[in-house]
């Protein structure tokens, strides 16, 4: 059925409001469906602009047209009376309930919920078209649904208008009254519309059109454009206008200058015909576009700087970027990007173009009467100064650098934080920018601060993410990360594979359980089943770990947990070797007992001093008179008595002399010499009692000098030899073998005798003070009468050893003889090449000036030559006692002090400390002991003295000069953070 032109012209107008989006949805099903969808939506944007009041009534009591509002959550918040009528639902009933649980068919719900929140979050719109929804009652509603996305006060608001389909098709009574509707809205309509006759002379046009023209719509009917416009324009539109005529719908876009202001204007124009499709004319709408046109050019500038974040590299390129994009809306010719610093309390241009200016550089006074920038910060809104303004800011000193004719700058906001400020300027026209100019830079702005703070966290994520691999590969501790559901690693570092023994790929494929001790396993899976009770495993445990080779390891486990939800799903787990620790807690325990032994015999050693000197006296008269009485006795029978008087003297004077050894805590003085000369000495002063016994020796060409207290280790070698001739003495075939090596950076000693042995049981005891198998304690039988020990000799030994760092072991079967094995540390008189070139790989600090105070010639000897010579060059001076070594201090400048602790003469090594300190707080000082007292009390010094710290004698050469140049680099750091 053909409808009326009226109609089918006022149809084409749909769009000034928000109803006539229902005009032209029956245009669509009923006409040709000439309308366009975007431009219906421009419409229906257009239409809330309209007097609110108005529009209330106007869509609250509209019928036939269902007209819902929704807030970004997608909630009821307006229902009009058709919205009722279609649905079923009251305005009641509708308010505050979700749109997806109204008239949304289950299977379109995650859809729709999807699609509105990527219009609220994106600006996504969602297309308009024909719907089938469901009523209150569950019955299919078809419908053509339209929307539109409104920014309020209250938030983002959607509308959705509603049409049913059936009304439409089937009722010309609705034709009818729509009809009365659309002349209203043809009046009232903000487009200009017109109709025109076949001969193009206006027939019809609303009040904008007549205000388009500034005339009257008396002027206007009747007339042709010929009439109206410039040739060009007229020629131009008639030119169209006969194409339309043919039956063509013709769009066209054009520019024109009014009140010299460019606005741009969008036309359509359609034939219009009458019942018999004949066409009588056509019909035409003007829109001006113009905030439209730059609203496209904002919207278009935004999302080229939204996709900027994506596509820049870093910052910089982003800040170029920003500054090409908008350039498109507005003159850039003069920009900067400012951003603020708050910890250093400084504004900072990491990007600026200027014509006028070069120096962007950082501004530390920007308060808002000084800087412009600064005021923008200050009020945290755009602003726009004008040449007057700016001309007297200029006069009065508040502008930094060149002053502009015009400048404009809008606050960088991130989560209502000002972090900087976006300003363009010019220097030679004054009306270059305006309020709407300053609008679009406000707009435009935001985002800006978006894309800058997305970019800088993302570079941040970038450096923290590989700093973490840096971190993860490179950690010291063995790291991994565990999926419990598969009960495999999903990620391990290098070191977690040097803790196991496995390959990465090993690590990966493996059951994690094949990791633990069996003991361990059953603790981690009891510990793992509190998630099932609800409690929360501790974070840090300790187990014993099974390497590949089988080896056990003993290791502290820190876990963090990961969770889905509730579920524990895995763990990421750092792994600590403490197998070192617990050698060194048990060799710390072993050492806090030797203390207290030494604290205990402690004593005994100032009272064995005292005494062994009175008793020596004693033994010195007997043994002098004894001596004197045997040369004149000739009673064979008092000889013997006194010759048992004369042994028993020698062997007080013996006990005498290893009890005072034991009793006494003395430091090892530290000379170069070679162990086979040594032992050549010892061999030579028990040449007697050596007499019958084969000596094997086997000594390692080339070995290298010894650096500790040969007269500790002579006393050591003396009462080993001496066991094994005793260990002989019933032997047939005695024979003592002695072998000398160098190997691991160790000299090894062994002295091997095949006499008596040592029963198995009594093995652990051997070193034990007062510990003895001869004389009355020889209830094997082993040693030839006479044989008599004081207990301490041994004992003595692994004291003398252990103070050089050495260690000491024993195997022996009884009857079948004994061997000792000494390990004592090397330490050369210079760095090896290895050693050189990694302290050069760590070293940053040359060419330093040292204090070296050490008594021991042979090991300052060294010192010096480590210190002065490559890679480190230092310049040395060195002091022998504590009075030197304060001489010099005094009179000269050091950067570290290298001090002993135990110095001869009154002045001791904590004299010469706190004479440092009580001039220089920050020079490092590194001590070095082997007193195990001062080894105790350098934990509290260090407490409270950040740039000391210590070593124990006797040391590498390389921990000497790392330690040294670890402690000078720590002072250099903190004073270069104080300065």
């Amino acid at each position: 059925m053909a409808l009326p032109i009226w109609l089918k012209c006022t149809l084409l107008v749909a769009g000034s409001v928000f109803i006539t989006a229902i005009c032209f949805l029956i245009q669509h099903y009923i006409n040709r469906k000439v309308a366009q969808k975007d431009y219906l939506r421009e419409l229906q944007s257009n239409a809330f602009r309209i007097n609110e009041q108005r529009f209330r009534q106007l869509i609250e009591n509209v019928s036939g047209i269902s007209i819902q509002g929704y807030d970004e959550n997608r909630t009821v918040i307006f229902w009009n009376k058709a919205s009722t009528a279609l649905y079923g639902y009251s305005e009641e009933e509708a308010l505050g309930a979700k749109l997806e649980n109204l008239i949304i068919p289950e299977p379109m719900r995650e859809i729709v919920i999807e699609a509105v929140d990527r219009w609220v979050e994106y600006g996504e719109e969602v297309p308009d078209g024909e719907l089938e929804l469901i009523d209150k009652n569950g019955n299919i509603v078809p419908v053509y649904s339209s929307h539109v996305l409104l920014e309020t006060s209250r938030g983002k608001e959607m509308f959705c208008l509603d049409i049913n389909l059936d009304p439409i098709r089937h009722t010309e009574e609705s034709l009818r009254k729509s009809e009365e509707l659309l002349s209203t809205i043809f009046n009232t309509a903000q487009d200009a519309i017109f109709i025109k006759n076949t001969h193009c002379r206006y027939q019809k046009i609303n009040p904008a059109f007549a205000r388009l023209f500034g005339k009257s719509e008396e002027d206007i009917i009747g007339r042709t454009d010929e009439e109206l416009l410039r040739p060009d324009e007229s020629e131009k539109n008639l030119k169209i206008d006969r194409q339309v005529l043919r039956g063509e719908t013709v769009e066209d876009f054009l520019e024109k200058k009014i009140n010299g202001d460019v606005r741009f204007f969008h036309t359509i124009k359609v034939p219009v015909g009458n019942e018999k499709d004949n066409i009588t004319g056509l019909c035409g709408i003007v829109r001006d576009i113009t905030r439209q046109r730059r609203s496209e050019k904002t919207i278009s500038t935004l999302f080229a700087i939204s996709n900027a974040v994506n596509t820049a590299g870093d910052l910089d390129e982003l800040y170029k970027s920003i500054h090409k994009s908008l350039g498109t809306i507005i003159d850039v010719t003069n920009f900067f990007i400012a951003l603020v610093d708050n910890k250093k309390k400084m504004l900072h241009f990491p990007y600026s173009v200027d014509t006028m200016d070069e120096d962007s550089s950082p501004i530390l006074d920007f308060a808002p009467e000084k800087t412009l920038t600064g005021e923008v910060l200050f009020r945290g809104k755009p602003i726009l100064f004008k040449e007057l303004e700016l001309a007297s800011r200029g006069a009065a000193n508040r502008i930094v650098g060149t002053v502009p004719l015009i400048w404009m700058g809008a606050p960088l906001v991130i989560h209502n934080e000002v972090i900087g400020v976006v300003a363009v300027q010019s220097y030679t026209d004054p009306f270059l920018y305006n309020e709407e100019d300053l609008k679009v830079l406000s707009l435009v702005s935001d985002q800006m601060a978006i894309a800058i703070e997305r970019k800088r966290t993302e570079e941040a994520l970038k450096e923290s993410e590989k700093r973490y691999r840096y971190l993860f590969n490179n950690a010291p501790a063995g790291m991994c990360e565990l999926d419990f559901a598969q009960g495999k690693f999903t990620r391990v570092n290098e070191q977690m594979c040097r803790f196991t023994g496995y390959t990465e790929e090993e690590l990966l494929t493996m059951d994690a359980r094949r990791l633990l001790h069996e003991k361990s396993a059953e603790s981690f899976l009891k510990e793992f089943g509190k998630f099932a009770s609800g409690e929360v495993p501790g974070d840090k445990a300790e187990y014993i770990i099974l390497k590949k080779d089988g080896e056990e390891i003993n290791v502290v486990i820190n876990t963090d947990f990961s969770y889905q939800g509730k579920k524990v799903t895995g763990a990421r787990i750092v792994v600590h070797d403490i197998t070192e620790l617990k050698k060194i807690e048990s060799e710390k325990m072993a050492a806090l007992n030797i203390a207290a032994e030494h604290e205990k015999l402690a004593l005994v050693g100032q009272i064995a001093g005292k005494m062994a000197h009175d008793f020596n006296n004693i033994l010195g008269v007997i043994m002098g008179n004894t001596e004197l009485s045997l040369l004149e006795c000739k009673d064979e029978r008092i000889k013997k008595t006194l010759e048992l008087i004369f042994e028993q003297t020698l062997r007080g004077k013996n006990l005498t002399r290893n009890l005072v050894a034991f009793a006494r805590d003395q430091e090892p003085k530290q000379e170069f010499f070679r162990v086979s000369e040594k032992i050549d000495l010892v061999l030579s002063l028990l040449k007697k009692d050596l007499e019958g016994i084969e000596i094997i020796r086997d000594d390692q060409y080339d070995m290298p000098e010894l650096l500790a207290d040969p007269g500790m280790i002579e006393h050591a070698l003396v009462n080993m030899i001496l066991n094994s001739i005793h260990a002989l003495t019933l032997e047939t075939e005695p024979r003592i073998i002695l072998r000398t090596s160098c190997a691991e950076n160790s000299i090894r000693i062994e002295i091997e005798d095949n006499g008596c042995g040592i029963p198995s049981e009594y093995l652990d005891r051997i070193y034990d003070p007062s510990f003895t198998l001869k004389g009355t304690k020889d209830v094997t039988g082993s040693y030839r009468e006479g044989v008599k020990g004081t207990g301490y000799g041994m004992a003595n030994v692994k004291k003398y050893i252990e103070q050089h760092r050495g260690t000491i072991e024993v195997e022996s079967e009884f009857g079948c003889g004994v061997k000792f094995t000494i390990k004592l540390p090397v330490r050369e008189k210079e760095l090896t090449p290895e050693e050189k070139e990694e302290i050069q790989k760590e070293v940053n600090l040359f060419n330093q000036r040292i204090l070296l105070v050490e008594d021991e010639q042979a090991i300052s000897e060294v010192q010096y030559r480590l210190l002065t010579g490559d890679p480190c060059n230092h310049k040395v001076d060195i002091a022998s006692n504590g009075e030197k070594a304060i001489e010099l201090f005094n009179n000269n400048n050091y950067d570290c002090v290298s001090l002993d602790y135990v110095l001869p003469g009154e002045i001791t090594g904590m004299n010469v400390y706190n004479h440092i300190r009580k001039m220089d707080q920050n020079i490092p000082v590194l001590f070095s002991s082997g007193n195990i007292e001062f080894l105790e009390s350098t934990k509290e010094l260090q407490s409270s003295d950040p740039y000391v710290d210590h070593l124990s004698k006797p040391f590498q050469n390389k921990i000497y000069v790392s330690c040294l140049h670890r402690l000078m680099e720590k002072s250099a750091r903190n004073r270069s953070e104080l300065l």
